[in-house]
């Protein structure tokens, strides 16, 4: 869907994170995902992150607002980078879910290794015409 962007990053040839951006009709646009690898977890690079995933936000044509949801489930650090960005709490709501047992750090793992199949995929696609 041209409305959704998946960007990933890396270090050399380790994953680092990646996030998603949805354009909605509005204007406004979400950041659906964002996440870092654990192993890089307080070495600054969530702020570079957010800010590099805010700027792409912004760049895209007709955006006029850019929001994320958050939750108890997310990194210790996560909601103070999302105020230390400029990002307000708006709402506030309590859910009661089931915790999944299952290892948080091997689904982010397995998600990791899901997005280099689709870099392996896309990498093999030829190249369009003026991509030099």
């Amino acid at each position: 869907r041209p409305q959704h962007h998946l960007v990933t990053c890396w270090q050399g040839d380790d994953p680092v994170g990646y996030y998603e951006l949805e354009q909605q009709a509005d204007g406004a646009v979400e950041l659906v995902y964002f996440g870092l690898v654990p192993a890089h977890h307080g070495r600054g690079i969530g702020r570079w992150l957010l800010a590099r995933a805010m700027a792409d936000a912004w760049d895209l044509p007709g955006t006029t607002r850019l929001w994320l949801h958050t939750c108890s489930l997310d990194g210790p650090a996560a909601r103070a980078n999302y105020e230390a960005r400029g990002f307000r709490l708006v709402d506030e709501t309590v859910e009661y879910r089931h915790r999944p047992t299952e290892d948080l750090d091997e689904k982010l793992e397995h998600l990791v290794s899901a997005v280099e199949r689709l870099n392996a995929r896309l990498d093999a696609l030829p190249a369009l015409p003026g991509d030099g």
